[in-house]
């Protein structure tokens, strides 16, 4: 019996085409990948192309690493158990994403129920107040008088003398400040010329 000779990255190239071909051919014929009977389809037919090939190494004569590292390489064997610890995996997450979403909601909507009824409530207050207000006493002439308003004359007075006194320094006091600048414009002049 005569053997095929073929090298290593022919191998892989066969098996490259093969995948790509059961690839395109499964997703013309079955819904999303999404789908358990997508899922399901797609694994046996990756089982399906392993087994192929597994049959065509006693028909092939490989310059390389063994056969089966060249698969292995390739194709990591699926795991069915950890595939769907993922899945449930994703679809707890999804939920939780989910459920996070809404709580966002719904605290933004009690905020501004809590922020809605205290403003509510702050305002009937004020307009009860507003209202007792205007019923005990109406405004007359004389709750406008001065004399009505205590006034602390002697602190008035101090603050007038204050501002009166640092009035009369003020130009003094500018005086001052232009000739201490034009010291300093003096020095920093003879700093330069050095």
């Amino acid at each position: 019996m005569s053997r095929i000779q073929v090298t290593s990255d022919q191998l892989r190239s066969i098996y490259g085409q093969l995948y790509d071909i059961l690839q395109e051919k499964a997703s013309l014929h079955l819904p999303d990948s999404d789908d358990p009977v997508s899922r399901k389809v797609n694994l046996q037919l990756q089982l399906f192309l392993a087994n192929v090939m597994e049959m065509a190494f006693n028909s092939l004569k490989i310059d390389g690493p063994p056969a089966n590292d060249i698969l292995n390489s390739r194709c990591e064997p699926f795991d069915l158990e950890l595939n769907e610890r993922v899945r449930k995996s994703y679809e707890t997450w999804e939920e939780e994403t989910v459920k996070v979403a809404n709580l966002r909601r719904a605290a933004q909507e009690t905020i501004n129920n809590v922020w809605t009824e205290n403003q509510k409530e702050y305002l009937r207050e004020l307009d009860l107040k507003i209202d007792t207000e205007s019923v005990t006493g109406t405004p007359d002439e004389d709750s406008y008088r001065p004399d009505h308003y205590p006034i602390d004359t002697q602190s008035y007075a101090d603050s007038l003398e204050s501002i009166s006194k640092t009035q009369s320094r003020l130009p003094h006091m500018r005086n001052q400040l232009q000739k201490l600048q034009q010291l300093l414009q003096h020095f920093q002049d003879e700093d330069s010329g050095i």
